[in-house]
Formats: C-alpha cells, sequence, structure tokens
C-alpha cells in the first residue's frame, strides 16, 4: 500500500500555499475552511479569486488571531479601513479602493496585501473593465 493524499481539496490547499507569496500572508484559506473556524477565529477576507484550473471564484481568507482576544487599537483600524477599501475595490470604485488601500498602509507599512490592492486599483482606473465582477483570476498553480 502507497498512503498519498489526492484530490480536489489538496489540489486547492496546494494552489493557495503558492498564493501566500502573492497576497504577504503565511497562510491562506478557503471558504469550507473559514466557515469551520469562524466562530474561533478572526479571519480577514483576502480575495475572490479563481484558481488555475477551476471556473468558480473562491473567497481565500488569513487568520487574524483567536476569537475573544482584544485586536490592538491599529490592527482595528486597519482591518476597519480595509474592509471598507475591499467594499470600494468590490464594487468596482477604484479611486475610493485606492484611497483606503493607502490609508492602511500607515497601520502597517509595507504590507504585500495593500500594495499588490494598490497596484490592481491603479491598474484598473488606467484600463476600465467594461465589466466588473470583482473576481481576480490567478496566473499561475
Amino acid at each position: 500500500m502507497e498512503p498519498t493524499v489526492i484530490g480536489d481539496t489538496v489540489n486547492v490547499t496546494a494552489r493557495l500555499e503558492s498564493l501566500t507569496k502573492d497576497y504577504g500572508r503565511d497562510l491562506l484559506i478557503g471558504e469550507a475552511a473559514a466557515d469551520l473556524l469562524r466562530e474561533s477565529y478572526i479571519l480577514q477576507p483576502i480575495d475572490r479569486v479563481v484558481l488555475k484550473g477551476k471556473t468558480r471564484p473562491l473567497n481565500i481568507f488569513t487568520i487574524v488571531d483567536r476569537a475573544g482576544v482584544q485586536l490592538e487599537e491599529r490592527l482595528l483600524e486597519y482591518l476597519e479601513n480595509y474592509q471598507l477599501a475591499q467594499n470600494a475595490y468590490a464594487s468596482g470604485a477604484f479611486e475610493k479602493a485606492a484611497a483606503r488601500f493607502q490609508d492602511c498602509l500607515q497601520y502597517q507599512p509595507g504590507d504585500r496585501l495593500i500594495e499588490m490592492y494598490l497596484d490592481r486599483c491603479r491598474a484598473l482606473m488606467a484600463r476600465p473593465p467594461r465589466e466588473w465582477t470583482g473576481v481576480h483570476y490567478a496566473a499561475r498553480k
């Protein structure tokens, strides 16, 4: 017998792991894992992405801390601004999103996630999409 782990869950997990570098996060989880952890952990929504080889978008998250933990004021402000920026981005208000993402950098200077979203906003403002779904297509596995 050869014990191996195969299947869609393993493929999705491997693709999420490879995206950690792009998003500047140590851990990314999909919707199913987020649903299981939501009661015990504070989650930060990261993106809505179609993984390479997939057709349906997946909401991805990272874990901020355990639920019930008193977060630092700076982190709370960062998360609030981040959520406002995400809402603006999802609705296609790229200038507003860019301003909010820029605000996030005062709380988390050098945050790769925020810098990535600022780059996306600039590109989308320069070449506005005809139809905006808020979904990012991952280019690699």
